[in-house]
């Protein structure tokens, strides 16, 4: 028995599996495109990156066991607005911080914290001014050295204090028990019962009435092997992947029990690593290996695939073989059966055992490490390639991706993802960067190769794209800054994509925090002289920030109007200005904020069409510029004989 190439949805939060192999918790089907197009949707056809952050914790708390102390963090955490949890390695302490954050009142917006990756210090990236009413942080430090726990721990009393001042909430993931100053926010979080974890993620995922008719979780017959393998006590993580395997082994295999699905996952847990060698050991030539892998990679599709992957391997590796005559070649089901495999009735292949189609790629992998650029090649060729379905297509991407990720090399999947993007792939190349950008072990690697790649001045427009895509979607959900920033240097070096563009803004639309963040950078480039494409990013989010942002943070932004009045001309800047001065029709203290900005940015020569824009607006946003010109040109400020109704400031009128 063997597993089908299958996809798992559970609304906008389920996981998607592709394949015989490690189950990849993804959000949508290819992040940034719309099915069956290389082109990203519209903003209206995609939840914001909040909405995705609230759907994952959805799904978390659908799934979440609560073990022992999980009460008394949530006392802490209501009481304090603070919880610092800590617990053995594998105890799910992580995902309780998370729930715990879920479960609390209010609507505030979730975010993870990172510690600066620039600083040898670690020093915390968050700015006081950046902690909103009602955020809810995370704080995952779990995996902290010694070294980098002393470094860290004397900041977590600070931090805890401004999050408190602000009414907002954090969870803190320690290595290790805090200094006496801070055990008043401690909470040690135990392991839940095993078994409880298990059947509820199998519920989650539709398992049946095998489990959804059962009165309790003790009524639930599971078989002898599952028990000694929770004796084991598995990290919390190994259970959901438990699950997910318990799953698959369903839908390839619907009318076995509930016991047959879990004793084949366990024998697909234990990787075969012997079986795989032996096969491979068995199978002497080029021609047999090529298509023994082939079968691995493409399990579960068409034959005639199979074969075509076979050829195109040997042809990538530069394999030379003797061409025998064709009738006297056996065919191919019995070549299929020398690698263990076989044809079913619908005319795919299928690896006999399963687990064993894993167990083979990644013995190439880890054994044949020579063979590693050409089998990003080969994938990369497949899948530009018209002959695949679009879900082998994908399949073969997870696959490699659990290849180069289980075996500590991301970097192939970097390369495999520019090329998907080179060959017009881009819905594959987005696949591949977000496998890796939600692996726990190598996140860190890929948002760094993100970074980077958004700095590149030569890359291709393809590429913009696919990047815009998985920053706004993957990148945003847990680290909005980092989001940000990356699709700022895309906007900047490629001023004519609108994708990144068009990020930027939705991010800054949907949440103020980053509005606010956004703005301070926008600032900070005006200062160093300003360029074409921050003012036209500036002039798109100018009415975002003339309605959001306090009166002071607007005026703050007179920088930015000066670097777009000088750098654009009027008619890119009017319809912006008149959106700046209808916000400005509020309070007197708003409106002066506003108008001061504007007009003390404004060389003379563009005064008297402020003021007749202004008039356009309404009379106390004409009285206001007309004030703030007076003032700028050292004329008598209103109460000293002037009067802004009968005077027309100098400069040339344009109504």
């Amino acid at each position: 028995m063997s597993d089908t190439y299958t996809s798992h949805f559970a609304g906008p939060t389920g996981p998607v599996f592709s394949g015989e192999g490690d189950q990849f918790n993804l959000y949508f089907e290819f992040v940034g495109f719309d099915r069956g197009t290389d082109e990203p949707p519209s903003s209206t056809d995609r939840p914001s990156p909040g909405g995705l952050a609230a759907g994952q914790l959805k799904w978390l708390v659908g799934c979440f066991v609560p073990g022992a102390g999980t009460d008394e963090a949530r006392k802490r955490l209501a009481d304090r607005r603070a919880v610092i949890l800590v617990g053995d390695p594998g105890s799910g302490r992580t995902t309780a911080g998370r729930v715990l954050l879920a479960q609390t009142e209010g609507d505030g917006a979730y975010r993870e914290l990172l510690v600066d990756e620039r600083s040898d210090e670690g020093f915390l990236r968050i700015d006081p001014g950046d902690i909103a009413e009602g955020d809810r942080l995370l704080l995952d430090l779990s995996d902290a050295d010694q070294a980098r726990w002393k470094q860290l721990e004397p900041q977590l009393s600070p931090l805890i204090g401004t999050v408190q001042q602000h009414n907002a909430r954090i969870a803190v993931i320690a290595p290790q028990s805090p200094q006496p100053e801070c055990y008043s926010f401690m909470a040690a979080v135990q392991r839940p019962d095993e078994r409880h974890v298990l059947l509820r993620h199998l519920r989650k995922h539709g398992i049946g009435r095998h489990v959804q008719d059962a009165e309790s979780d003790g009524d639930i017959a599971l078989p002898p092997e599952i028990e000694a393998y929770f004796d084991r006590r598995p990290p919390m993580r190994s259970l959901a992947h438990v699950a997910d395997l318990i799953v698959r082994n369903r839908d390839s295999d619907p009318w076995a029990d509930l016991g047959h699905w879990c004793r084949s996952a366990l024998a697909a847990l234990s990787e075969l690593r012997g079986p795989a060698a032996e096969l491979t050991a068995r199978l002497r030539t080029g021609q047999q290996r090529a298509l023994l892998l082939a079968a691995a990679m493409l399990h579960g599709s068409r034959v005639d695939h199979v074969h075509l992957a076979a050829e195109s391997l040997l042809a990538t590796v530069r394999h030379q073989y003797e061409q025998a005559q064709l009738l006297e070649r056996d065919d191919l089901a019995a070549r299929l059966g020398e690698c263990d495999a076989e044809v079913d009735a619908q005319g795919r292949v299928r690896m006999k055992q399963f687990g064993l189609a894993s167990a083979i790629r990644r013995h190439f992998w880890t054994n044949v490490p020579d063979l590693r650029a050409d089998l990003q090649a080969w994938i990369a060729g497949l899948v530009a390639g018209g002959d695949l379905d679009p879900s082998e297509r994908t399949g073969l991407v997870a696959h490699f991706a659990d290849q180069s990720l289980g075996g500590g090399s991301p970097e192939y999947l970097v390369e495999l993802a520019k090329a998907c993007s080179a060959a017009g792939r881009g819905k594959h190349a987005a696949l591949a960067l977000e496998l890796g950008l939600r692996d726990d072990d190598h996140a860190r690697y890929f948002r760094r190769a993100v970074y980077d790649l958004s700095r590149t001045d030569s890359l291709p427009e393809r590429m913009v794209g696919v990047l815009s895509g998985v920053c706004a979607e993957v990148i945003a959900v847990r680290y909005p800054d980092e989001a940000l920033v990356r699709l700022h240097h895309l906007t900047r070096r490629h001023p004519r994509n609108p994708v990144p563009f068009r990020a930027v803004l939705r991010l800054v639309e949907a949440d103020r925090r980053m509005l606010r963040l956004f703005a301070a950078r926008l600032v900070r480039a005006a200062d160093a002289g300003g360029s074409a494409a921050d003012s036209d990013l500036f002039l798109a989010v100018a009415p975002i920030a003339a309605r959001h942002l306090s009166a002071d943070r607007c005026a703050a932004l007179e920088p930015c109007w000066a670097a777009a009045l000088r750098i654009r001309g009027h008619r890119e800047w009017e319809g912006p200005v008149i959106a700046w001065l209808r916000a400005a029709n509020g309070p007197a203290r708003r409106r002066e904020a506003l108008v001061s900005a504007l007009v003390g940015a404004a060389e003379p020569v563009e005064h008297g069409r402020l003021y007749g824009l202004a008039r356009r607006v309404g009379t106390a946003a004409a009285d206001a510029v007309f004030r703030n010109i007076d003032v700028v040109q050292g004329m008598p400020a209103e109460g000293d004989d002037a009067n802004p109704r009968t005077s027309e400031p100098s400069g040339a009128m344009h109504p």
